[in-house]
């Protein structure tokens, strides 16, 4: 059977597809190829789309598309601790604005946290050093730099056991150190309690302990590490 020229291209033009872009329910203008682009995506640009393709035997209707328009994060603040006592817990935190956003925290280039606070429950040496934080979304991403300062244990040293003469007091005592404070035990200086005036009178077989206490700037002004134990004798 021979097709007449126009009997063909009617046939073709029963087959062709053709398309329509929708936001939400409503058309989008000009938008009628299998493509759909758009050119500077802002909030406008938020929603649901769906395309409707047609042909001589009917319309197909596509899912929908969400499109969510991300804006680029920014760091606002990082909060870290200046200083911190070993045993003491350490609060990192970063304030970031932006969508979407996600979180990666590297000490060392290991990575340790993806949440935007970060804790460390009992801190060591080991935990000092340089932070880095990572805020990021689909659109790009930004860091910031933080130090951590742990101080360790210190001890006061000096002879164990030491001579003294009738009226000398603790002042009197040789002990090197900084913010020298002395305690009648073991336990009072575990527990930075009780500790004794340094006009304190010196007694004969007495064992005083003495503690460290590290600068006054810190968040805890008297900060109790270990401590050492002097014996007196006549």
């Amino acid at each position: 059977m021979l097709w007449r020229s126009g009997d063909f291209r009617s046939h073709r033009n029963r087959t062709q597809l053709t398309y329509q872009w929708f936001k939400e329910t409503n058309i989008i203008p000009g938008a009628t190829n299998p493509t759909y682009t758009i050119g500077f995506a802002d909030f406008s640009s938020v929603g649901n789309y769906h395309v409707e393709v047609a042909n001589f035997c009917g319309m197909n209707v596509s899912s929908n598309i969400s499109v969510i328009v991300n804006t680029p994060p920014q760091i606002n603040t990082v909060n870290v601790p200046s200083d911190v006592c070993a045993g003491d817990t350490a609060n990192l935190s970063v304030s970031a604005s932006g969508t979407n956003l996600t979180y990666q925290w590297f000490h060392n280039d290991q990575a340790v946290s993806n949440q935007n606070n970060f804790v460390i429950p009992a801190c060591t040496a080991a935990d000092s050093g340089i932070y880095q934080v990572i805020v990021m979304n689909g659109c790009s991403e930004i860091f910031s730099y933080v130090n951590l300062n742990v101080n360790t244990p210190v001890t006061p040293t000096g002879d164990t056991s030491q001579e003294y003469t009738e009226g000398q007091t603790l002042a009197n005592l040789q002990v090197t150190g900084t913010g020298i404070k002395w305690y009648s035990s073991a336990q009072n200086a575990a527990n930075h309690e009780n500790a004794l005036p340094s006009s304190t009178l010196l007694q004969d077989g007495v064992t005083y302990y003495a503690t460290e206490t590290l600068g006054g700037n810190l968040r805890k002004p008297d900060v109790i590490s270990s401590y050492g134990r002097i014996v007196i004798r006549r």
